[in-house]
């Protein structure tokens, strides 16, 4: 089964309810459950990161669901690309409580992005790469292979 890896980034509502993120981040894990999809879905400081990793249809099902949501802007493509291998465990979502230097940390994320253009065999590291732009403890945890975080 071809796997579709899909990085995008967008506007998230920065004052969302600890209910609220608890309801959206039971429903999602269900509903990236139910599509076999692996990835992470990243909220900080008002705007969220996801990679999605599911078959192209499951994959681009799953965006167009959450760029419906109430929450979130119009979502930025960053990496659109097929994956010979999944490189996450099961779906998560994570908030990081910094994003230091957002505007240099949101360019970085496009440059990488545009990196993964030139090379579809060099998306897994360019992804550990992006998580690396996060302050969030052990984000190496989320990749199958947390050597290529380092």
């Amino acid at each position: 089964m071809a796997i579709t890896c899909i990085v995008y980034v967008a506007e998230f509502t920065p004052d969302l309810p600890a209910a609220q993120f608890a309801q959206i981040k039971d429903r999602d894990t269900r509903l990236y459950g139910k599509h076999q999809a692996t990835g992470v879905r990243i909220i900080a400081n008002g705007f969220v990161f996801e990679v999605i990793e599911a078959t192209s249809a499951d994959a681009e099902q799953l965006l167009d669901q959450a760029s419906e949501s109430p929450y979130m802007g119009d979502p930025e493509i960053l990496i659109f690309a097929p994956t010979p291998n999944r490189q996450f465990h099961p779906w998560k979502i994570a908030q990081a409580e910094a994003f230091d230097e957002q505007e240099q940390s949101m360019k970085r994320l496009r440059d990488l992005g545009a990196m993964a253009l030139q090379s579809s065999d060099a998306v897994p590291s360019i992804i550990a790469k992006m998580l690396g732009c996060f302050d969030i403890p052990s984000v190496s945890s989320y990749l199958l292979n947390s050597s290529a975080a380092a």
